[in-house]
């Protein structure tokens, strides 16, 4: 292990603060990083530990059916907003889908997806949108020409009973056939997403024309609105469904939907959105805790030989394997890094970390503790500790003293 970089901060009972560390990896592949805090009188829940993957280029999936080449479509601008330069010197590495690719192209190993003007999504193809939100990716989806509202319902069909975008499109204001347009008006600039504007950037995407717009319906619970037209409609809105984020613009990027691609804001709103977007911290997948079973996707394809996995400080031990995709280790009985191995090749490696539950001392909430037991649909009853009449009724007489 090399420590990379420290920080000190003060902190009062109750209370929890961020600590930022920058660092640049020198090399691609999977990195083990432990963060630390100084020894005390609960040594397990010290350290905790994160597996990334760092790439030379974010790739990015732009999911359009018009020509991403061809100047003026929703794919020409979006894919030069992602990617300026349009060579290896580009952050982001902007990779073009059309709609139909949805259904045969896996999306786990994206960045974020960006859709623009689009046909009617298939069933199929909203599935794996949905399938790629609920695993921690990020989805925009740019609401201006083409089945808008039909898709909108193929995605919210796809995702079941949770609301999957901030709020649904349900008819369209084409403002140029009525002579005018909408501007944008306020924002949340302090959001994560929309701090990357000054004043002057500000008043850039205040001067943007929008031709073509959706009038919306009540937004989700829990959805974030980043961007409000001058006549109060939504513009840009954010929403977390299950590990992921979805994030629903009302205005496109095609010139006959709006002037926004002409305006270096572009640039600045969809790297950011990127950035907001992509896995990380809580929405990267299912955090594995100590004493939980261990099941990792790995891709076997024909590949022959010994599965086991290395824990921290034991010998390997075998998996099992589900098929060619799943393996699955039992127990988890320490913290660290696990690695999962064929033969003598780490196919991948696993941070395992102490549930943070165990560090929060604090008595627990009888009527927190009855929502709990009632959402696994048991029948419960809370009596205090000092009621013992109700405990006997309930229980009987204990006999763990007299044992």
């Amino acid at each position: 292990e090399t420590p990379a970089a420290a920080g000190i901060i003060s902190l009062d009972p109750r209370q929890g603060r961020d600590l930022v560390f920058d660092h640049t990896f020198s090399d691609i592949g999977t990195q083990r990083v432990s963060f630390a805090v100084g020894a005390d009188a609960l040594a397990a829940d010290n350290r905790v530990h994160l597996v990334v993957d760092p790439v030379h280029r974010l790739p990015v999936a732009v999911v359009t059916d018009d020509d991403p080449d061809e100047p003026g479509t929703s794919g020409y601008f979006l894919t030069r907003a992602l990617a300026p330069r349009g060579d290896a010197s580009d952050v982001i590495d902007a990779r073009h889908l059309a709609g139909r690719d949805l259904t045969s192209v896996p999306l786990h190993g994206y960045a974020a997806v960006m859709v623009g003007n689009v046909g009617e999504l298939t069933h199929e193809a909203a599935r794996s949108l949905v399938q790629y939100v609920e695993r921690g990716g990020g989805l925009v989806l740019f609401c201006a020409e083409g089945p808008v509202a039909e898709n909108a319902t193929a995605l919210q069909a796809a995702a079941g009973n949770a609301a999957f975008l901030p709020w649904q499109p349900m008819r369209l204001r084409d403002e140029a056939a009525l002579g005018g347009f909408a501007t944008l008006g306020e924002g949340a600039w302090r959001t994560e997403p929309m701090r990357v504007f000054d004043e002057a950037s500000r008043r850039a995407l205040q001067r943007v024309r929008v031709l073509k717009r959706w009038e919306t319906s009540e937004p989700a619970p829990g959805a974030q609105r980043l961007l409000t037209y001058r006549d109060d409609l939504p513009a840009l809105s954010a929403h977390r469904f299950v590990a992921g984020r979805v994030v629903a613009a009302n205005f496109g990027l095609a010139l006959t939907a709006s002037d926004l691609g002409k305006f270096g804001s572009v640039v600045a709103l969809c790297q950011r959105l990127v950035d907001y977007l992509q896995p990380a911290g809580d929405h990267a997948g299912p955090v594995q805790h100590v004493g939980e079973t261990l099941t990792v996707a790995v891709d076997l394809g024909d590949a022959t030989g010994a599965l086991h996995a290395v824990a921290p400080g034991a010998q390997p031990q075998a998996v099992e394997s589900a098929g060619r995709s799943f393996v699955a280790l039992p127990d988890t009985p320490l913290a660290g890094f696990y690695d999962v191995m064929l033969d003598d090749r780490v196919l991948r490696t696993v941070a395992v970390n102490v549930d943070p539950r165990e560090s929060d001392l604090r008595a627990a909430d009888t009527a927190a503790i009855a929502q709990a037991l009632r959402d696994r649909a048991a029948s419960v009853r809370i009596a205090g500790g000092d009621d013992t009449a109700s405990v006997l009724a309930d229980r009987g007489r204990p006999l763990w003293h007299a044992l």
